[in-house]
């Protein structure tokens, strides 16, 4: 049975009708509920699932499994009644927006520095895209990240086009189709051409933002991490309040933060070689000390709390005596 993606038809759908035409208990005692049609999108291509409830009980985990969209619940529903379910539209709305953030992200990072994407992740607390080049500085994540947002600030329409088979395909794709029938491009108008089967928003407005965050070498690529929308502005928002908080203990701005914190590190470097030297200093006395009061060659001393590796260089002094 093929079922009615409400996900696909529309990404807006925050509530919906489907009957229950199946459904079984797992050994672990959750259920598996299939419906005539869903709006829940089930974790594919980097994405995770919907979540919400249906027929009043929380959808736990969606996903896809030989053509049907399989929903996880705690307990049995209706077998061939209708009923509602209700999509978690804070989670939904978030999805579209590292998603469709990823795309535009994805073909910056192609035009500015020839990279192309080689995975994608999103979950609930990192978005990433790993990269095929050697490294990225700052210059370029600016000029990458000023493209992408030139994209959102534009509000873009964002078009999907269907094909029912890969030779019918005919538009500048980015990357190669995973599946050759039941083909979905997504279009961020002229900018991008994706296959994707994922949510996405309207129009690239309603991304909001994109933020790269940090990256590092992996496994011979970069991965990028990055946040877009709500996640992008809590992003903000905290570094924000940190730096506010920093330079008010400093009593210095913004633009002297750095400087003050490097001369600082300066200072506490200066300090810490005081310190060696000083206690190198008192290490030897103590170990002259130690020495003369020795009998028989022996050293009887006790110390309680100190660290283990100032005793070993006291002991190496005392040896040198």
């Amino acid at each position: 049975m093929m079922v009615r993606k409400l996900y696909h038809e529309s990404p807006y759908t925050r509530i919906f009708s489907g009957k229950v035409v199946k459904q079984f208990e797992r050994p672990d005692g959750k259920w598996e509920v299939v419906l005539d049609q869903t709006a829940f999108y089930p974790t594919s291509g980097g994405q995770p699932c919907d979540l919400g409830t249906l027929g009043g009980k929380a959808v736990l985990d969606v996903v896809e499994s030989e053509g049907e969209i399989i929903h996880i619940l705690a307990g049995p529903l209706p077998l061939g009644e209708p009923v509602e379910g209700r999509i978690d539209w804070e989670r939904r709305v978030d999805h579209m927006q590292q998603h469709c953030g990823q795309h535009i992200l994805s073909q910056a990072f192609l035009r500015i520095m020839q990279a192309e994407t080689v995975s994608f992740h999103l979950s609930e607390n990192s978005v990433t895209i790993d990269l095929d080049c050697d490294d990225l500085t700052w210059d370029q994540a600016r000029e990458v990240e000023r493209l992408a947002n030139d994209v959102v600030m534009g509000s873009l329409p964002v078009t999907i086009h269907e094909f029912d088979d890969l030779s019918d395909l005919n538009l500048p794709v980015r990357k190669i189709s995973k599946v050759a029938k039941n083909i979905r491009v997504v279009e961020i108008d002229k900018f991008d051409y994706s296959p994707c089967g994922g949510t996405h928003p309207a129009s690239t407005g309603e991304i909001g933002l994109i933020k790269i965050l940090k990256w590092e070498r992996q496994k011979g690529n970069v991965r990028v991490h990055f946040a877009c929308g709500r996640r992008a502005l809590a992003d903000y928002q905290e570094k924000t309040e940190i730096i506010n908080k920093l330079t008010s203990r400093l009593s210095v701005g913004m633009e002297d933060f750095v400087e003050t914190i490097d001369a600082w590190d300066q200072e506490l470097k200066k300090a810490r070689k005081d310190l060696f030297l000083l206690t190198t200093q008192l290490l030897e006395y103590e170990a002259r000390n130690l020495a003369a009061a020795m009998e028989h060659n022996v050293v009887v001393a006790k110390f309680q709390g100190r660290p283990v590796q100032e005793l070993r260089v006291l002991l190496n002094q005392v040896l040198k005596i």
